[in-house]
């Protein structure tokens, strides 16, 4: 039978500097996506007519605030 040991302070202190710079990846992925996801949202906005912009009750010029005022509330619930 083989003993079990112990990992050692050098070790432990790989792992917690790789789940950090992991966790720091993920971050830095998840605000990709979303800066994606805001681009995609103004451009499908900004190609509607100005008739259909007027009826989901915006105006050209407001575009950029509702895309924005969007995500901080989705981001705050």
């Amino acid at each position: 039978m083989s003993a079990l040991s112990l990992p050692s302070a050098k070790q432990i202190k790989v792992v917690e500097l790789t789940s950090t710079a992991l966790s720091s990846l993920v971050a830095v992925w998840k605000a990709y996506l979303a800066w994606r996801a805001l681009s995609a949202a103004k451009i499908t906005l900004s190609q509607l007519d100005d008739r259909t912009l007027k009826d989901i009750g915006l105006h050209r010029s407001q575009i950029d605030s509702a895309v924005n005022t969007c995500l901080r509330d989705r981001i705050m619930s």
